[in-house]
């Protein structure tokens, strides 16, 4: 019985993999086919939101006090409706190509600012696994150049600088939930 939780969970896990590495080639290519950002934001946005509401009756009732509505309100509005604004926009004025590896950024920042904010400690198997994150970045950023030979080299430099200065906005989103991840404990 063990056995089979294990193996339901890791392919939930992988299915969740599969959908957060599809989120960047699918969005930019619905961006692509007349679906603006901010339309394609609300839509995420609001479908959570319903997927959470019909998840709740699920599940037993919990009291919430007042104050923590608040918290979390914000805490949705940075870590959800602001995170995800930073990637569509980043993702609408550069390649998912650049948006992945800009993704892939993103448990680098949370690590450190968990580290300086909530003094989580930086253990040996973070490290590690951000190492190989680090790794499976490389090998996207070589392989890509390796398929995209046909293009000069003055083309391929003015290209990757414009796609490396365009996609400033995708690692900013993990950076609002963290800070705001910190902000109750400092309060409590």
């Amino acid at each position: 019985m063990k056995n089979h939780s294990n193996l339901i969970a890791h392919i939930c896990m992988l299915m969740a993999c599969a959908i957060w590495g599809l989120m960047a080639p699918l969005g930019k290519h619905a961006m692509t086919h007349g679906v603006p950002g901010l339309e394609m934001v609300c839509f995420r946005v609001v479908g959570g939101a319903l997927c959470f509401w019909i998840a709740s009756a699920f599940v037993p009732q919990e009291k919430v006090k007042s104050k923590d509505l608040l918290l979390f309100f914000f805490a949705g509005m940075l870590s959800i409706v602001f995170n995800q604004c930073c990637y569509t926009i980043g993702l609408s004025i550069t390649s998912p190509v650049n948006a992945s590896i800009m993704t892939t950024t993103m448990p680098i920042v949370t690590m450190v600012l968990a580290a300086l904010f909530l003094h989580e400690p930086v253990t040996s198997k973070k490290v590690i696994g951000i190492f190989l994150g680090a790794i499976g970045a490389f090998i996207l950023i070589t392989g890509v150049r390796k398929f995209m030979g046909h293009r000069t080299k003055e083309n391929s430099r003015a290209t990757s600088s414009a796609s490396l200065r365009n996609s400033a906005l995708p690692p900013i989103s993990p950076s609002s939930s963290i800070l705001f991840s910190a902000t109750p404990s400092s309060l409590a």
